[in-house]
């Protein structure tokens, strides 16, 4: 089991991953609703950081693909939903026609090849700040100890 040091880290990097993908996401305009900001969730779960989110969180890199099953008509469901969102950037869009080109070739973002800004520089910044602090934490704990002339056992 992790230290509570150790969880308390995890934590930190996690929350603070969290407010530079929002960050970015407002630096691309990418927040409409707030859904997709507000579904991150950071905790410690057993010996593992997790950063939880939508299921369609990578669509803000990749954008939304095709329909790999095009219906034969746009569901009425899908097209209130991009209704939803028209109604929120305040465009002048058919709901129905947006969402017949998404399902059938893919949203604008997909089509130009996605992006590349929104949390993938982030992940690894937020590993290498993890190690960093972990390693830290325990330069600190076996020097205490050395100096001490205590026997080391280190709990991870």
């Amino acid at each position: 089991m992790l230290s509570e040091e150790i969880r308390q880290i995890l934590l930190e990097e996690l929350e603070d991953l969290k407010r530079r993908i929002t960050e970015n996401m407002g630096r691309a305009d990418q927040i409409v609703s707030g859904k997709t900001r507000d579904s991150m969730q950071a905790s410690v779960q057993g010996n593992a950081g997790v950063l939880t989110g939508r299921q369609a969180f990578a669509t803000l890199e990749t954008g939304s693909r095709p329909w790999s099953r095009k219906p034969k008509r746009t569901p009425k469901w899908f097209a209130d939903l991009i209704g939803e969102w028209i109604d929120q950037r305040g465009l002048d869009l058919n709901q129905w026609a947006v969402a017949h080109t998404i399902i059938h070739k893919g949203s604008k973002l997909y089509r130009s090849g996605g992006r590349a800004d929104i949390y993938s520089p982030e992940l690894q910044k937020s590993v290498d700040r993890i190690g960093d602090r972990i390693l830290d934490q325990y330069a600190v704990l076996v020097t205490n100890r050395l100096t001490m002339n205590e026997p080391t056992k280190i709990e991870v």
